[in-house]
């Protein structure tokens, strides 16, 4: 029997919710993807949650984005489509989860794993975590992942991130505003926790709290939804091309 993709525990009204693939960087495959949106639907009906952190287990990294691997006997574009439809589903889980959301990020966060630290409320990095949407430099569209940057960090690191192919440590994304704590690796879990039960012990997970969420990230979501369109055209366009 395979070992569950997605650990949970809770504690003091906070649900941890940690990706466990450690044999592929915590790449996100369908079991990962329908693992996140049912325990997200599950933390939000559930009275005694309060607050969600999304970890990984390990220090080395994070999430590395897509698992390429996966709908290897599709072809390309067909493959494309659906981790492109997994993903939105899941964003829009994190997007749209009502109670605060904190992403705990100890490593590399690649790609589609950076768009799922980005869709939280806060992020709390490791001095050693980096962010990095290398798709440019394979000559691939990534519109979301320019959506997801610009939201949470604004046009110019997105430029420069995502059109640029530039990776962005822990300590200069503090600096841009849209990480919220750089802590030593050693000491991460036990910030992240302090500000998880704080806000567990707050009236964070009131139904105001929630309106205001929606309310803010509503353009957002449109927006989202509109940028994998636009990917999914592109790619189109490469498979008609013969790219």
């Amino acid at each position: 029997m395979s070992a569950s993709p997605l650990l949970r525990e809770d504690r003091e009204g906070v649900r941890w919710l940690q990706l466990h693939r450690p044999q592929s960087a915590h790449a996100l495959d369908e079991a990962l993807h329908l693992a996140l949106q049912t325990q997200l639907k599950l933390a939000s009906q559930d009275p005694q949650v309060q607050c969600v952190v999304l970890a990984s287990t390990g220090a080395k990294a994070f999430c590395a984005g897509a698992d390429l691997k996966e709908f290897s006997e599709l072809p390309p574009q067909q493959a494309a489509l659906r981790r492109r439809h997994l993903l939105l589903a899941t964003l829009l889980a994190l997007m749209d989860f009502p109670k605060p959301l904190i992403a705990q990020v100890g490593g590399a966060a690649v790609g589609a794993g950076a768009m799922l630290a980005l869709a939280c409320d806060d992020i709390l990095a490791a001095s050693q975590a980096r962010f990095h949407f290398p798709e440019i430099s394979l000559g691939m569209a990534s519109p979301m992942g320019c959506l997801m940057v610009e939201w949470r960090a604004g046009a110019r690191v997105a430029q420069t991130m995502v059109q640029g192919g530039q990776a962005c440590g822990a300590a200069l994304a503090h600096t841009q505003g849209w990480v919220k704590s750089v802590q030593p690796t050693e000491q991460l879990a036990e910030a992240t926790e302090a500000l998880a039960v704080s806000l567990s012990q707050s009236k964070s997970a009131s139904a105001g709290y929630a309106t205001n969420k929606a309310w803010l990230h509503a353009p957002w979501r449109e927006r989202l939804v509109q940028a994998a369109d636009a990917a999914t055209r592109a790619d189109v366009a490469k498979y008609q091309n013969g790219n």
